[in-house]
């Protein structure tokens, strides 16, 4: 046996060395500090709201990036689970009264295991079938959510049984916009 060092392996597919993956990788960091930063700096909610907006499509690009790039798959689901975690999130905070922060964790990991369980099976079908599956599930959990009574049914979340919104304009939030503490 002949003793050798041990060297860091790079599978030759990469072909690419760590310093140019910190090239790569470090807009990324620093937007995502920056995102971090900044609305503690300002309290200005129109700039928190388009951070907000922005990292969402951020995000949604990224994830069409992956699928239709480099799966080459075309999926019309991706609402299916942004809206799972983003009406966990809104239910959480304002029926369970829980932290803002531990019920947008709660969305997140409710629509990426939603993701899974849908996406599991699905990817198992290539073209247009797989077009054709995520626009079912789209319309399935688009028709359980309408005539769930605990999203509200078709009226929302946020409006009672006639019609009429139950929040009024001057409700105040349970936390601050600038730092998101819990009073």
């Amino acid at each position: 046996m002949s003793s050798t060092k041990s060297q860091a392996v790079v599978p030759a597919a990469v072909g690419v060395s760590w310093q140019s993956w910190v090239r790569q990788a470090a807009p990324m960091v620093l937007a995502g500090v920056a995102g971090a930063v900044i609305p503690l700096l300002r309290d200005d909610p129109n700039t928190i709201r388009l951070l907000f907006i922005a990292y969402v499509w951020v995000i949604t690009s990224i994830a069409w990036n992956i699928l239709g790039g480099f799966t080459g798959q075309v999926s019309f689901g991706f609402a299916v689970f942004y809206g799972l975690g983003a009406y966990t999130t809104a239910l959480l905070i304002t029926r369970a009264s829980l932290h803002p922060y531990l019920a947008y964790l709660a969305g997140g990991v409710l629509a990426a295991l939603a993701s899974l369980v849908i996406g599991v099976p699905a990817f198992r079908l290539r073209g247009p079938y797989f077009a054709i599956a995520t626009i079912g599930v789209s319309e399935t959990v688009r028709v359980i959510a309408n005539n769930l009574k605990l999203t509200g049914a078709p009226v929302g979340s946020g409006s009672s049984s006639a019609g009429r919104s139950t929040s009024s304009s001057t409700t105040t939030l349970p936390y601050s916009s600038r730092s998101a503490r819990w009073r």
